[in-house]
């Protein structure tokens, strides 16, 4: 999972190993790069939680950091996931000054959109694992 820069405009995208290519939805087709990716990790994996939520309620989620995706105009993105057709799928949860269009993912070269899907947070107050280091 990670974001792609397309004309201008950062979008969330979907990144498989072994590939180079980073998906993510424009105009409705699925479209593909190999440049200008960012791919998202963090020292603290555990802290990132995925949230079930519908499009029209993501404004009701104020106790949860979610995470960005990207930005276009007048639309903020977030990443969102949903199981589609046997596969766990990530893309974009459009959201807007008007209103919130829901989660948008792509698979076989098409776009499809989604109203009830989860979307990643945030919580920094997860606390990273220990380690235990015994001298030997």
């Amino acid at each position: 999972m990670g974001q792609i820069m397309h004309e201008g405009r950062l979008s969330p995208a979907k990144i498989y190993p072994h590939d180079n290519k980073a998906y993510y939805g424009y105009h409705g087709k699925e479209q593909s790069g190999t440049e200008d990716i960012k791919i998202l990790c963090s020292r603290y994996p555990e802290r990132f939680v995925w949230v079930k939520t519908k499009h029209n309620e993501i404004n009701l989620l104020t106790g949860h950091h979610i995470v960005l995706g990207g930005r276009h105009p007048e639309k903020t993105m977030y990443f969102g996931r949903i199981l589609f057709r046997t596969e766990t799928s990530v893309g974009k949860v459009s959201t807007g000054i008007k209103e919130n269009l829901g989660l948008y993912i792509t698979q076989n070269g098409e776009e499809f959109n989604f109203h009830s899907f989860e979307i990643l947070t945030y919580n920094e107050t997860i606390a990273p694992p220990t380690v235990n280091i015994e001298p030997v």
